[in-house]
């Protein structure tokens, strides 16, 4: 029986890990910091959107800048209103 529960909470687990790192991070975090380094150059950078964010370079940069978007963004809210 604990075999079982075990699986079954491994299999959760990995359900919640495949919805942060996917979702979370290769959907919400990618396209705010692409669209956002789109209107910053002009549309020069990054130069496709349709690519996997993890696959090159400049996704994985564009990842990292929406996050720290998103954190830049809570901390401000968290200075001036919380």
């Amino acid at each position: 029986m604990d075999g079982i529960f075990e699986s079954f909470l491994g299999g959760i687990a990995r359900g919640v890990g495949y919805l942060i790192g996917e979702i979370l991070f290769g959907f919400v975090f990618y396209y705010t910091g692409a669209l956002i380094w789109k209107a910053l150059t002009f549309g020069s950078f990054p130069k496709r959107l349709d690519q996997d964010p993890f696959d090159f370079p400049s996704g994985i940069f564009c990842t990292l800048f929406g996050l720290s978007l998103y954190i830049g963004g809570f901390v401000y809210w968290a200075v001036n209103y919380g």
